[in-house]
């Protein structure tokens, strides 16, 4: 993205400096700062995730036509800082999957933690060194209606992950991460 700052003297502009970058923030007209992009986008078929769309706001997982597979998929890892966060809004048993652009090389780091609703006891899990997907299958990896993950570009080929997720009651937790 490309921008100009802008000098205002006897009415007219001047360009002050042009600058090529991401706008990180601004400051709005009543003089406050304004942090970048907010606001909800629901995910409802497949996707390809960009930072420019998707970065810093909060990514609604909600149901595909007729209940069917989801999936998200990060844009490459590169070290940029760029966050995305994901809410599930509906329920879908046929799979919310977050997979890395990158499947030969690129990997999760952190870990999730599911609460099974019927023990009141919570569980950790932590990706395998080799793990680039996150399935969410409405069941024993999470999937329920307020369940939370949050994605972050780190280093190359490499994103930490965090949440909190849910295994419904008659069911036990299980890992939400695997590799291609």
């Amino acid at each position: 993205m490309s921008f100009s700052i802008l000098q205002k003297v006897d009415g007219s502009a001047t360009v002050v400096n042009n600058i090529t970058g991401t706008i990180v923030g601004y400051l709005d007209a009543d003089g406050g700062v304004n942090w970048g992009p907010s606001g909800l986008i629901t995910l409802t078929a497949d996707i390809s995730l960009t930072a420019d769309t998707h970065e810093g706001r909060v990514l609604l997982l909600g149901e595909v036509g007729g209940n069917a597979e989801l999936v998200a998929t990060l844009p490459e890892a590169t070290g940029s800082g760029a966050i995305f966060r994901f809410i599930v809004s509906v329920v879908n048993t046929s799979n919310y999957v977050i997979a890395t652009a990158d499947a030969t090389n690129a990997a999760f780091f952190g870990s999730v933690n599911i609460i099974d609703l019927d023990a009141a006891a919570q569980a950790a899990y932590a990706p395998a060194a080799t793990d680039d997907l996150i399935t969410l299958n409405g069941g024993t990896t999470g999937g329920a209606i307020g369940d939370y993950l949050e994605v972050i570009d780190f280093a190359t080929d490499k994103w930490m992950v965090n949440g909190q997720l849910q295994c419904p009651t008659g069911s036990n937790p299980a890992t939400p991460f695997s590799g291609t």
